[in-house]
């Protein structure tokens, strides 16, 4: 498996085009909610893309782990990993954003994720400014690099490295646990 960093998108075309292929070749996808604090209340932009995405939804868990980051949490914010099915009406939601590093707080969920097979193939941690995909065909890497992603090859990566949505259960059932639920 190849992990490649993401460059910003030079234009919005560029990023409506990644994210229509990332949501046509991806099962599902992840965004974080974020709160300081219990009585915090979202933005209302935060609210929209939650209603919007709504029927989507799978499941959602709090933690401090999630494909592209692992807080120590040592302010008891509050972190709200939901992951939604992929599906073609999501694309005009996700592209309401003009790149991949706008999916930040304080104004939207955080940090868009996108899995396939059981692994998370596309990771970004928004305020980091850091994106990758690991992919392991030189189809796909053509595809990207056709519809206009930025890559820059950072290494091999051996399958077991990759962060599992299973992860994301395991979070759930470690936090159960954890507060006797």
């Amino acid at each position: 498996m190849k992990k490649y960093f993401m460059e910003v998108f030079k234009d919005k075309q560029k990023y409506r085009s990644f994210i229509n292929y990332m949501v046509l070749h991806s099962d599902k996808f992840s965004l974080v909610y974020f709160k300081h604090s219990e009585n915090e209340a979202s933005k209302k932009s935060v609210k929209e893309i939650k209603t919007l995405l709504k029927p989507y939804k799978i499941y959602s868990v709090s933690g401090n782990q999630w494909p592209s980051m692992v807080t120590l949490n040592e302010n008891n914010h509050i972190y709200n990993i939901t992951l939604y099915k992929s599906a073609p009406d999501v694309e005009n939601i996700l592209t309401l954003t003009n790149d991949i590093f706008d999916w930040d707080y304080p104004s939207l969920p955080m940090d868009l994720c996108f899995y396939k097979d059981g692994y998370a193939w596309f990771s970004s941690s928004a305020h980091e400014r850091f994106a990758c995909v690991y992919i392991d065909s030189k189809e796909t890497y053509s595809e990207l690099i056709d519809i206009g992603a930025d890559l820059c090859y950072a290494g091999d990566i051996d399958r077991s490295k990759l962060f599992l949505e299973q992860s994301l259960k395991v979070v759930v059932k470690d936090f159960k646990e954890a507060n006797h639920i």
